[in-house]
């Protein structure tokens, strides 16, 4: 009896050993799995934030637009502005693909190429667009010059600052903040969209508890059969971590298939 209680403690705890390994690898897996895109997950506080639901899709929705110092900014969020088709944006790199343009007197600049990565710098959640029209040229004091394109190619672009707003339910507000040599500019987006979610998982909790203990047995087969075989040189059934609990469990399950059914046959046709 002593043999087999110093047996089982090994077994025991080479198996929790290997549990403990194993367990924290399969949890970072799937904490690695991609964000859904128009989403992301915060590498310092682990929040989860969707922003899908502001996307605005032709035949159904209308861009988003704000103004500021007379002039009307056009957007849409992760995905180009559906009213941009019919537009001509000099100098931009994809004009098929704007995501954010502003028109002042006959002419539109864009802001960016859509983009469907949100990212969190710090504790803020941003969009950024760029690959826009291209920025104006300076002059000595560092003014823009009317209607010149710098030479360096320094080209227009767009920041997106989301603040979670639960008493928004409506859309979201979208307010100018800043800019820069007409060149680069910011924006902030309250929304009840940019609060913290909950990330879909592509497995269930049954899935995640059958897998585990899948994963458990097997640490727990493998691991006291390594025990058994290395440590106290144990072969064939031996081998098996408290083999002759399983050799009792078959044997039960043999004579209630096998014997049982038997005698029950022979005593009925004796009757």
């Amino acid at each position: 009896m002593l043999w087999l209680a110093r047996d089982a403690r090994s077994s025991l705890l080479s198996s929790a050993a290997l549990i403990a390994f194993l367990y924290p690898l399969a949890t970072a897996a799937m904490a690695e799995l991609p964000d859904p895109p128009c989403s992301a997950t915060s590498n310092r506080t682990h929040t989860f934030v969707n922003l899908q639901s502001l996307i605005r899709r032709k035949g159904f929705d209308q861009d988003y637009s704000t103004r500021h110092d007379n002039i009307s900014f056009t957007l849409n969020i992760c995905a180009p502005a559906l009213s941009a088709d019919d537009l001509h944006f000099p100098s931009a790199e994809d004009a098929r693909n704007v995501s954010a343009y502003y028109r002042k007197g006959d002419k539109a600049y864009s802001l960016g190429r859509a983009s469907l990565k949100p990212k969190f710098v710090g504790k803020k959640l941003v969009l950024d667009y760029a690959g826009g029209s291209l920025c104006p040229k300076l002059d000595a004091e560092g003014l823009p010059i009317e209607g010149e394109d710098n030479e360096a190619g320094y080209r227009r672009g767009l920041t997106l600052s989301f603040v979670c707003d639960r008493d928004l339910i409506s859309p979201p507000t979208i307010s100018f903040i800043s800019q820069r040599y007409n060149c680069s500019y910011w924006f902030e987006v309250r929304t009840a969209s940019a609060c913290a979610t909950v990330k879909a998982q592509s497995l269930g909790p049954v899935a995640i508890f059958s897998i585990i203990s899948l994963v458990a047995l097997m640490v727990y087969f493998v691991g006291g059969c390594f025990y058994q075989r290395t440590v106290l040189q144990a072969r064939g059934w031996r081998q098996v971590p408290h083999w002759q609990t399983w050799l009792r469990a078959l044997n039960f399950v043999w004579v209630r298939k096998i014997l049982f059914p038997a005698r029950w046959f022979s005593v009925r046709g004796g009757g």
